[in-house]
This record gives structure tokens, C-alpha cells and sequence, in this order.
């Protein structure tokens, strides 16, 4: 709600679940204007959120990364998985001013001076780092409120843009994904087990997607990150819904999709 008070357009990923969706919404009910950039695929899944002021598709995860950086003025890393993750360090943290260290009382002194020390390795620059405990931060220290950053932009170049300056020339899909289409499963239990030895052989990052239980009138969510699993019911079969499981597998570069579509059809017998 926040940002949509200060006059700000949410550029987010398109989703309507988790702290996605929880951004959305809040800046929505406040009458501000939300842009999600979602991967087509993920729209085939539903997870698109129904709401927003304008829902852009885009070919793949790739071109989602570059849309949401290109189009921001500014940017907000809440807690979430991989994908966060290589974003945060390869190119949010050259561009940042600001820097906040949340649960900071849960680690030593010493620990909390080795991350310091740690991100400033990588950095040309030297920014301000803020200690947080329970996340108690202003929000005009937080948002960077009239700082006026866009003056000093050239100087904000990307990890990309750095290694391209460098003269070195790279593959730019470090993450590869890919849907698979299965039929009912008969045993949840047996599934979510045999789905983290899958991930743990094949260094799958993520996998999401929903199942079709054999017998049960409801479609299973199912959400790893990692080897960790959750699954639930979300809601009936929709009269005329083609019932059907259909999960998206997400990792590194040259995953062996060929051994992993094998594997997911045996588990599903």
C-alpha cells in the first residue's frame, strides 16, 4: 500500500499467491497501478494474478528477469527462492544505495561484520548498510524516498552489463525450464518421495505445479524449492476440466530433461 500512497507503479512477477501476491494486492487496494511480467507458461498454470492493472506475457524466464530490471526504477528483494536470489547478488546489489541486514540480532558481531565484508567484495561501490531486527526499518528509509538515484544511473551499470564491458560474451539463459504433462497419480506420498530423490539427482532448483489424484475431487498443488516439498488440495475439478498433472521443472543450464520426463512418468505409473 505503501508504494501505491507515494505515487509509485509496482513492476512485479505477475503472481497472485505468496508475498507476490500479498505486494499486489496491498498496492491495489490502495488504487495504485500494478504491471506483472509473467512467463507464459506459468499463465497456462493459472498463477497469473486476475486482478492487476495490466498482465504482460512474456517467452520465458529469461526475458521475464530482463523486462522486470529494464522497466524498474527501483528495487525491493522480499524473501523467495533461487530465482531471488541470483538477481539479488548478480544485479540489485550493484545498483543499490542501501542496503538492509534484517534479523540482524540473530547472528554474532563478527558473522554480521563477514557479510558485510562479504558483499562489499563484489561491489565498486561502497553503499550504506542498515541493521534491522523484526524487520523494523522506515518505510521512507527503506523505499530511498527522495534520494534521487536516477542522477547517478550511468554509474549503476548491472553484473551483466560489467562482463559484457569486459569483452566477455556469455550464454544469457542460466536458468532452463520446461513443463511436464502426466496423468493421475495414484499415491501422494509415494510421489512427494520419489519427487525429492528426482531433485536431489538432477540439481533441480524448483518444481511447482499441480497433480491429478486419482479418486479425489480436487487438484493437488504441488511446490518444491529444492528438495523440500509441499503439497495441497487448492480446489475442486471445474465441470468440463480436463483433469490432468502438469508440473514445470526449473534448474541450471542442461538439465538432462530427457532422464527427468522418464523418471516423473514412472513415478506416476
Amino acid at each position: 500500500a505503501l508504494l501505491a500512497e507515494s505515487g509509485c507503479t509496482l513492476v512485479y512477477g505477475g503472481g497472485s499467491a505468496g508475498s507476490m501476491g500479498a505486494v499486489a494486492n496491498g498496492a491495489l487496494s490502495a488504487g495504485g497501478e500494478v504491471i506483472g511480467i509473467l512467463p507464459k507458461f506459468m499463465a497456462d498454470l493459472e498463477w497469473g494474478h486476475p486482478g492487476l492493472t495490466r498482465l504482460e506475457l512474456v517467452e520465458d524466464m529469461r526475458d521475464r528477469k530482463h523486462r522486470l530490471l529494464t522497466d524498474s526504477d527501483a528495487v525491493v528483494a522480499l524473501p523467495g527462492g533461487c530465482g531471488t536470489l541470483e538477481e539479488l547478488f548478480e544485479d540489485q546489489l550493484t545498483a543499490a544505495d542501501l542496503i538492509i541486514l534484517n534479523k540482524a540480532d540473530l547472528v554474532s558481531a563478527s558473522d554480521l561484520a563477514g557479510v558485510r565484508a562479504g558483499i562489499s567484495d563484489h561491489m565498486s561501490r561502497r553503499p550504506i548498510f542498515v541493521e534491522a531486527r523484526q524487520g523494523e526499518v522506515a518505510p521512507e528509509v527503506l523505499l530511498g524516498l527522495g534520494i534521487g538515484t536516477e542522477d547517478d544511473i550511468a554509474n549503476r551499470k548491472s553484473h551483466h552489463e560489467l562482463h559484457h564491458a569486459d569483452g566477455h560474451e556469455h550464454d544469457h539463459d542460466e536458468f532452463e525450464s520446461f513443463v511436464v504433462e502426466l496423468g493421475p497419480i495414484s499415491d501422494a506420498k509415494a510421489f512427494a518421495e520419489g519427487l525429492k530423490a528426482l531433485i536431489v539427482t538432477h540439481d533441480i532448483l524448483r518444481l511447482k505445479g499441480f497433480a491429478d489424484m486419482a479418486g479425489k475431487p480436487m487438484r493437488m498443488v504441488v511446490q518444491a524449492v529444492g528438495s523440500r516439498i509441499d503439497t495441497h488440495f487448492d480446489r475442486p475439478w471445474a465441470g468440463g476440466e480436463r483433469r490432468e498433472t502438469r508440473l514445470v521443472v526449473i534448474g541450471l543450464h542442461d538439465l538432462d530433461e530427457a532422464a527427468i520426463r522418464a523418471s516423473l512418468a514412472a513415478l506416476a505409473g
